[in-house]
């Protein structure tokens, strides 16, 4: 159980939904992270951590794109496969939620990077198998945001997007969002 009770049960996990970690998640992969859920049907859930750059650039894993993007962690499954989450229709891709696509054409998404709003390219996954997500659900290991909390989360800075979100759920959460990563250092 986790240390805050953050069980939703009237919230239900669908393709465009936000997982937040609780707090004090003991995962390195998922701390303070924020989830988008890509996926979720009988065969499983696959979601994208949104939060967590890693040092590399898009030009390092495709040198003949010269693009100085930065490429995020979406998660420690599969972390060898390139992935773009965006919100340009035209370039095509997987619905995931209102004007937000998963996949397309790379070369037409860097021609037009400059005028997206936003835009992601992500190394890895994050996955459950049937019934895993709910059981940490269950569990209280995640926080469930609708589509709605999006423009919040997507317009934060990467270091801050976790605290925004949170804060974005009101009431108790508010409050959630000020802990420290480690409370044995407050």
């Amino acid at each position: 159980m986790s240390f805050f009770d953050f069980k939703q049960r009237d919230t239900q996990v669908k393709a465009g939904s936000i997982l937040l970690s609780e707090p004090f998640l003991p995962d390195v992969n998922f701390e303070r992270a924020v989830i988008l859920v890509a996926e979720h049907n009988e065969k499983g859930t696959i979601g994208f951590v949104l939060n967590k750059p890693s040092e590399t650039l898009l030009s390092h894993l495709l040198p003949a794109t010269q693009s100085p993007l930065p490429v995020y962690v979406g998660g420690p499954v599969s972390d060898n496969v390139l992935h773009a989450i965006h919100n340009v229709k035209s370039v095509g891709g997987e619905p995931i939620a209102k004007n937000l696509f998963w996949g397309g054409d790379i070369n037409e998404l860097l021609k037009i990077k400059k005028h997206l709003p936003w835009m992601r390219f992500l190394v890895g996954y994050s996955g459950w198998a049937v019934g895993q997500l709910d059981a940490e659900l269950e569990e209280g290991a995640w926080i469930v945001c609708e589509e709605t909390n999006l423009d919040v989360i997507l317009k934060a800075e990467d270091d801050r997007m976790w605290r925004e979100a949170v804060r974005s759920l009101g009431g108790r959460f508010k409050i959630y969002s000020n802990y420290p990563v480690d409370p044995r250092l407050n």
